[in-house]
């Protein structure tokens, strides 16, 4: 491993030690020192905004059980150059305070037939690429750009937390719901609304 590149994981609960050396020595932060990358790892999300709403989730009561609060202060302390995070089995790519966020998700086999669009992130060619990713090139510290798609849609649209209405409820169809979600986002017709999404079916 390079000596400028340091890579971490970041466990979820407190009683689990992350390296306290990375957090108290100012030499490793990468805010401080330019010279030095740092990369962290979890698999749960360490931030609410890593995650579509509830209301357009598969599974919503999933939204319960993602992270925590101490995770996201750890790597709010750590201020890594990029975070790698998983479980919700979202393709996600962004960037929140200086740091980027990526999940590059295998998924299950039922989801990759089901919904692979919101599974894999995109390249900057615009073609799915499937795990593993390169996330890290060590000539130029150059971290290759993605996209994911509902974290796209994130980068144009405002979240609706008073908007409760659950698109995929009953009797609607799921992979119908799905159909319409990836045409309505695809076509760029906006805020994804359960007005919009009827209006499809």
């Amino acid at each position: 491993m390079p000596a400028h590149l340091l890579c971490c994981i970041a466990p979820l609960f407190r009683d689990a030690i992350l390296s306290e050396n990375v957090l108290k020595d100012r030499r490793l932060h990468p805010r401080k020192d330019p010279c030095t990358t740092v990369i962290s790892f979890s698999h749960f999300l360490p931030r609410q905004e890593l995650l579509p709403e509830k209301r357009l989730l598969y599974f919503p009561p999933i939204a319960k059980a993602v992270g925590s609060r101490h995770l996201g202060e750890r790597i709010r302390a750590l201020a890594p150059d990029l975070h790698i995070f998983g479980h919700t089995h979202y393709g996600w790519s962004t960037q929140l305070d200086g740091t980027r966020y990526l999940q590059a998700c295998v998924a299950y086999p039922r989801e990759r037939s089901d919904r692979p669009f919101s599974i894999y992130c995109r390249g900057e060619a615009g073609a799915a690429s499937a795990p593993p990713l390169l996330v890290y090139s060590h000539p130029g510290r150059n971290f290759p750009a993605y996209e994911g798609f509902w974290s796209k849609y994130y980068e144009e649209h405002p979240r609706r937390p008073q908007d409760l209405q659950w698109i995929y409820r009953p009797p609607r169809n799921q992979a119908s719901v799905t159909a319409a979600v990836r045409r309505f986002v695809g076509g760029q017709r906006g805020l994804v609304t359960d007005e919009g999404i009827s209006a499809l079916l």
